[in-house]
């Protein structure tokens, strides 16, 4: 019985193959028709805003913040150093305690290690809050429908995801930021948005 059942069960899966390798016909697109945005595309555009305004924000963060940081890790080395325990690989490896898992893991910086770290929270600090602006102008370009908008977001996005991946943005906000500019790319790509955009394209929008 139930070989019969799988038996019948194989022409169906074979014509539902069948049908998804068959090319499908094309979208018959008016360019007179009305072509409105829809919901899901001003969805994605208020998310790139809120992206944009993140990675903004965090960017000014790492500017403005930078001094405050490389001199807390000043403070801790020299914290390090004052109770005895050292820093790097000065750190006896029989203390388990939590200050030498701490000061194991630092290294003695030179006047070099703190110019370099001031340039380097400078920089990610300057790439962060020029994404962030392109974020803003790409979420305002995509509320009001525009395709390159569209484009501009992506390239963003793609920037911005691969940074975060590659632990050169190290803050949550723009992980954060990262996401949501997956679901709003998502919204202009798949479905009523992704149809919007190609009428819009049809119509010579953009």
């Amino acid at each position: 019985m139930s070989s019969m059942s799988s038996e019948s069960r194989r022409p169906r899966i074979m014509s539902l193959m069948k049908a998804a390798l068959v090319a499908r016909e094309p979208l018959i697109i008016d360019p007179d028709a009305p072509n409105p945005i829809p919901r899901t595309v001003r969805i994605s555009g208020v998310l790139t805003l809120l992206a944009g305004a993140l990675t903004t924000f965090t960017g000014g963060l790492y500017i403005l913040g930078r001094h405050a940081s490389v001199q807390s890790a000043l403070d801790q080395i020299a914290l390090c150093k004052s109770q005895g325990v050292g820093v790097g690989t000065a750190v006896a490896a029989a203390d388990t305690s939590d200050l030498a898992t701490t000061c194991r893991a630092l290294i003695d910086a030179t006047p070099d290690d703190v110019a370099a770290a001031l340039s380097s929270l400078l920089m990610t600090g300057v790439i962060a809050s020029v994404l962030g602006v392109g974020l803003l102008v790409g979420g305002w370009g995509v509320l009001r429908g525009g395709r390159w908008a569209r484009r501009l977001a992506i390239v963003i996005a793609a920037v911005l995801l691969i940074g975060t991946m590659m632990s050169f943005f190290a803050h949550m906000f723009l992980f954060v930021a990262a996401l949501l500019m997956m679901i709003a790319l998502a919204m202009v790509y798949v479905g009523k948005g992704g149809t919007y955009y190609i009428r819009a394209k049809a119509q010579g929008v953009r």
